[in-house]
């Protein structure tokens, strides 16, 4: 069945947020996922300061039935800032599955990319397609929590910032021989202050910043570490308390850290590692170089690289 490849500009995006909400309805995460399927987040998720995203779909008598959509994206590369797509919004109406749709509009979208460096977080049911398209398995963001007490007395620290310039402080973190996600002021003005659809708190410091999520986990408060930006080992880990303070102030009963790099030293006796097993998904970055061809290229990953949270 034929593909349509459409930039946003030109989507249907009532029709297109209709086919999300039909999708996921029965997902075991539709509470969490619900808040972001609407026209206003979507209008914000496809048109990020790296550019427009492309979607490919299939319609059937006119009703969009599977879709597959392309974030533009920069990468930070040893050779320099490079643009990049990736590959998200996987979704097939449950009465369509098993058709080859999913397939069908990822090979086409694919296709019509190029030799573009492709990224994407697949789940167990679309990791199959992903590989035969040439994607490889890049690194695992591994999870690390810490239990809090949500009774402790409410944090000494200021208030972590929300408003326009809590990202002045930002401070470039990326290794000269790995890749990661390009994170500029602009970029995480976006990602954050501008999503409409989820509150973070921004955390700053003189040695960089750190971004926290506060969400409900099976009925439970806990706070997450979207990402953290710190100029040294020692900035990380007073981040990372500085987070855990104000987590706690949020009534947090425990703080997350998801990240593709080990912990520094000083949070090793902090945090505990979760095993994937415990996990309801493995949270697995997968990379598509130009020409398809095998990557040796080590990867730096955190949660709020993608819109996991």
């Amino acid at each position: 069945m034929q593909s349509r490849i459409v930039k946003a500009s030109g989507l249907d995006i009532d029709r297109h947020v209709l086919l999300l909400n039909e999708s996921f309805r029965q997902s075991a995460w539709a509470a969490q996922i619900g808040t972001t399927l609407t026209r206003e987040f979507y209008i914000w998720k496809y048109f990020s300061p790296a550019g427009e995203a492309v979607i490919s779909s299939v319609l059937i008598e006119g009703e969009i039935v599977s879709s597959v959509s392309a974030l533009p994206t920069l990468f930070q590369t040893p050779s320099g800032v490079k643009k990049g797509w990736q590959i998200g919004d996987i979704a097939t109406l449950p009465p369509a599955r098993r058709k080859g749709l999913y397939r069908s509009c990822l090979n086409a979208l694919v296709e019509s990319l190029g030799d573009d460096m492709l990224v994407c977080f697949p789940n167990d049911r679309s990791k199959a397609a992903i590989e035969e398209r040439g994607f490889r398995f890049a690194t695992d963001v591994r999870t690390f929590v810490r239990p809090l007490n949500p009774f402790a007395p409410g944090p000494t620290e200021p208030r972590p910032e929300s408003s326009s310039g809590a990202f002045e402080r930002h401070i470039s973190t990326a290794r000269s021989d790995r890749y990661s996600f390009f994170r500029n002021r602009d970029h995480l003005e976006w990602r954050y202050r501008k999503n409409p659809a989820c509150r973070y708190d921004v955390i700053p410091a003189d040695q960089g910043y750190s971004v926290l999520r506060s969400f409900r986990l099976f009925g439970t408060a806990v706070s997450i570490v979207m990402e953290v930006g710190a100029a040294s080992d020692p900035a990380f880990c007073d981040l990372i308390r500085k987070s855990e303070c104000s987590a706690t102030g949020n009534r947090s009963r425990a703080n997350f850290i998801m990240t593709s790099s080990s912990l520094p030293p000083g949070l090793h006796r902090r945090y505990l590692m979760l095993p994937q097993l415990l996990l309801p998904k493995r949270q697995a970055l997968f990379v598509r170089t130009p020409g398809a061809g095998p990557s040796l290229a080590k990867w730096d990953v955190q949660i709020g690289d993608w819109d996991g949270l």
